[in-house]
């Protein structure tokens, strides 16, 4: 529940930003035709507004609460004594947020109960978009469901994704350490569809752990790697930042899967997603990925970036992966994700 708590909480402060808002600077006072700080403003300045006053007729006379004034005149409300224009404006907003906070609560209270914030990671992660064999990966899915393959972009013919994952910092329901605190792994994703449906998402259909206790985990295809290594390391010079990565996972079954890759730095892109990651076993039920993240397309052939890939070689196949890899599958697309923050929740 913390994600929507917090998106809550936001909008409760918004509304009660606008007691805030009243009247209350010096400014207004010192400066001619300049207003006071304005609690909702559609593209002002800083919450300032410039005064307009109107008048039908002459005020006739005005001294303080002895102020008589004719029936019926148009008032510049700022020659109001300025106690009672805060009173006023008080009372004003002091409503309106009342009201403002209530309909938000009514607003995202179904949000709120239908997701169950499970954990949240920040990691760091190295993909590899391939092509392998239709027919082999199609007998990897569960009856009814099919791959979903791009036809342009930086995706274009991706139908596996091996990815590299350093969890640096993981966090479970609450805001909580969890136990442990970091652990790097390496699975196998699909882009998925329902077939004849809209309903669409990935699915992890292989993993290696270096955990024991993280397999087969919640979407039970996870293994324990018994050989799990990895080492990154970063050097800069002047405005160049290269980087070097080695991977390795091998499970005592056969399964392995291994990565070695030196690069230069390029621009990131920042990017947010919400994706339904399917139950293999049971693809009616779904945990929903979150993610904000910075990507950088180091090489591309349907893109065409400068190619930062300097050396490459990767590893996979043996036991439930085997015919994934027979050799003839393709390299689409390599990327680095600097930075990726993750929520998982469940419905």
């Amino acid at each position: 529940m913390q994600a929507f708590d917090v998106i809550c909480d936001g909008f409760t402060n918004l509304g009660f930003d606008f007691l805030n808002d009243c009247a209350r600077g010096y400014a207004s006072r010192q400066i001619g035709n300049i207003g006071r700080i304005i609690g909702l403003g559609f593209f002002d300045y800083d919450g300032v507004t410039h005064r307009h006053p109107v008048f039908i007729k002459n005020i006739s006379s005005f001294r303080g609460n002895d102020a008589k004034l004719t029936e019926g005149l148009a008032i510049d409300v700022t020659a109001l004594p300025l106690r009672i224009q805060r009173e006023n404006t008080m009372k004003q907003k002091s409503i309106f947020a009342g009201v403002l906070v209530v309909l938000t609560l009514m607003l995202f209270a179904p949000f709120a109960s239908a997701q169950t914030v499970i954990e949240q990671a920040a990691e760091h992660r190295y993909q590899i978009d391939f092509r392998v064999n239709d027919a082999a990966l199609a007998k990897m899915l569960p009856d009814g469901w099919e791959t979903v393959i791009a036809t342009q972009g930086p995706a274009k013919d991706c139908n596996l994704r091996m990815i590299f994952i350093d969890r640096m910092a993981i966090m479970t329901e609450g805001g909580k350490t969890a136990t442990p605190h970091a652990t790097r792994m390496v699975y196998l994703a699909i882009p998925v569809r329902q077939t004849g449906t809209k309903n669409a998402g990935q699915m992890i259909i292989h993993g290696l752990t270096d955990q024991a206790g993280d397999a087969p985990g919640a979407f039970g295809v996870y293994q324990h790697a018994t050989t799990a290594k990895m080492s990154r390391t970063a050097a800069a010079s002047g405005n160049v930042l290269t980087g070097s990565e080695s991977w390795e996972f091998a499970a005592a079954t056969g399964e392995h899967m291994s990565l070695q890759v030196e690069y230069v730095r390029g621009p990131a892109r920042k990017g947010a997603n919400n994706v339904k990651f399917f139950y293999p076993n049971d693809p009616s039920k779904y945990l929903t990925f979150t993610t904000d993240q910075a990507i950088d397309i180091m090489r591309n052939p349907t893109t065409n970036p400068p190619d930062n890939v300097k050396k490459f070689s990767y590893k996979a196949g043996g036991g439930k992966i085997a015919a994934l890899f027979d050799g003839n599958e393709k390299v689409v697309s390599w990327d680095v994700f600097p930075w990726y923050i993750r929520t998982v929740s469940a419905p």
